[in-house]
């Protein structure tokens, strides 16, 4: 069975000695602001402490953080000295399946409100912030191609937690069971899919949604290539819609022998007996200068094919089975002949090489993952001393599907190298950038520091951060590192090394050198010493890694 060091009960403020501060004051804001934010004394959030919060005479405290929200910490002393400051603190979710990401808003996002990521092109907004979705328009609900609820409110131009997968909480109140769309009021939902309509998620709850993990809207809209229609009547004949992102509008079939009449710009075209058509008799063919064929007869299920003003001619249909194929010059009935596409391979590179194109390639989806920072080192200890440190951060990762089009006949496939550990004094190195070409890159996980031997309690430095994937369809920042710690001379611990995209984070050690990265990008553990003893060796991170899953035509 797998365990886990357990996390602290507290928090304790030291200053820069290390030393406990005793009735240090800790004042909570809003991220960025001088606006008082509240924290809680249990993890129901029943009971907020006071803010100020005062530390005891070990300058201790303890504070929980409501998920999804991000505070600055503004620490004195007794005596409203400055002990520290850090802003941007994040509060640690439970366990879940949800999916967050941290967004920019371009307007203020209430919470529970729906917003989409605006792109290039879109008639309003700049491409890259958040703005309250709306079904009035096309680029803010059917053409938007991420849509989010935000967890908490987000000021404008200011950066929040938005939710794009799992269950998130509403602004408003729901029915169980019922899906919702992107309603015609910014940032509000509707259970009436209106006419751009953008599934958001079904109610779980009275208060919440399942969102939808698909960007596909069903029915699909025109503007997804689709026709916006759930059915459509047998035989009917289908007419575009009152606008170019409009559903389609089946006409259902007439009577035997009518006519579809045009209506003009703006109208609806419709079935009619017209007494305008007369009917035509000629003694000879009418010639394909005149609107005709230029033949008397038609060879029966054959295809016509024009020849410039001379008479049509034919394209007989051949073999069941048969599609109308061209060899640049006519047109002919021939076989199939497959052109689908399957996983030829998958190419691992733990080491730099070169990639070569395979015949028939149709596209490949790449992995990179950067290398694991070393974790830092313990320099050597005297009588009733400790030293420690952290571990190395995990590597990024991204993830692109590139067509083969796109594809040069080989490419540089370049593997981060492993972060080197720290020995003695000394801070870990950075993992290397691993990357395919220009396609897709991922930088290696920051190198662990290291606390300088001292009398304990002590706390190493700050933990150190992941690498991060650039380029990808899909771009993943790799786990920080943990602080390590020493309770007594005895009592030590080093951080724990970060993890990359595929894991790998390694353990801290307790007296000794540091452990290396379990798996690729992830980052070493920091070393520890007890009282009275030598130097000893952060471990070293994992080397990244770069897989490229190979899909040819068959």
């Amino acid at each position: 069975m797998a365990l886990t060091l357990t996390p602290s009960p507290y928090q304790t403020v030291l200053d820069s000695d290390g030393d406990p501060v005793s009735g240090a004051k800790v004042n909570t804001y809003l991220a960025g602001t001088t606006t008082a934010a509240s924290t809680y004394t249990t993890s129901t959030g029943d009971v907020a402490n006071a803010n100020p919060i005062v530390a005891d005479s070990a300058g201790r405290f303890v504070a929980y953080l409501s998920a999804g929200l991000a505070y600055k910490f503004v620490i004195t002393t007794s005596a409203d000295v400055a002990v520290d400051e850090q802003d941007n603190v994040l509060a640690v979710p439970g366990s879940s399946v949800n999916l967050d990401i941290t967004g920019t808003a371009g307007e203020a996002l209430a919470a529970g409100e729906v917003c989409y990521i605006s792109s290039t092109g879109d008639a309003a907004g700049t491409a890259g912030l958040w703005y309250l979705a709306d079904a009035d328009l096309a680029y803010s609900s059917t053409g938007a191609v991420e849509i989010g609820i935000a967890v908490s409110a987000i000021a404008i131009n200011t950066s929040g937690t938005i939710r794009i997968a799992g269950e998130a909480t509403t602004a408003t109140s729901t029915v169980v069971g019922t899906k919702y769309y992107v309603s015609a009021t910014a940032g509000a939902i509707t259970s009436s899919a209106p006419a751009l309509a953008r599934l958001v998620g079904i109610a779980p709850t009275t208060s919440s949604l399942i969102l939808n993990a698909n960007t596909l809207t069903i029915p699909v809209p025109v503007s997804q290539g689709g026709t916006g229609k759930t059915t459509l009547t047998a035989y009917g004949v289908l007419l575009g819609g009152t606008s170019t992102t409009g559903a389609v509008q089946p006409l259902t079939p007439a009577a035997a022998g009518q006519l579809l009449k045009s209506g003009g710009t703006g109208a609806v075209a419709a079935w009619t007996e017209d007494p305008s058509v007369a009917t035509l008799t000629l003694s000879t063919p009418l010639n394909v200068a005149s609107g005709g064929t230029g033949v008397a007869t038609i060879t029966a299920n054959s295809l016509l094919l024009g020849a410039g003003t001379s008479d049509v001619t034919f394209a007989a249909p051949g073999s069941s089975g048969n599609v109308l194929t061209s060899n640049g010059t006519v047109w002919a009935s021939a076989a199939v002949s497959a052109a689908d596409t399957s996983l030829a391979a998958v190419q691992v590179y733990t080491a730099n090489a070169t990639w070569t194109k395979p015949a028939n390639s149709h596209s490949v989806v790449v992995w990179v993952v950067g290398g694991g920072g070393g974790g830092g080192g313990a320099p050597s200890t005297s009588g009733g001393q400790a030293s420690h440190g952290t571990g190395g951060g995990g590597g990024g990762a991204s993830i692109k599907f590139i067509a083969a089009g796109s594809l040069g006949g080989t490419e540089a496939v370049t593997v981060g190298a492993a972060g080197a550990g720290g020995v003695g004094g000394a801070s870990g190195s950075a993992g290397g950038t691993s990357s395919l070409g220009s396609h897709a890159s991922a930088t290696g996980g920051s190198g662990g520091n290291y606390r300088s031997a001292g009398t304990p309690p002590l706390i190493a430095g700050n933990n150190v951060d992941g690498g991060i994937g650039s380029s990808g369809d899909l771009n993943i920042e790799g786990s920080a590192s943990t602080f390590s710690f020493s309770l007594a001379a005895t009592e030590v611990v080093g951080g724990l090394g970060g993890s990359s995209f595929l894991g790998g984070g390694a353990r801290g050690s307790s007296n000794g050198a540091g452990q290396a990265g379990c798996d690729y990008g992830g980052g070493g553990g920091g070393a520890s010493l007890h009282a009275s003893a030598s130097n000893q060796t952060g471990g070293a991170g994992a080397a990244g890694v770069v897989v490229v899953f190979e899909y040819t035509e068959l």
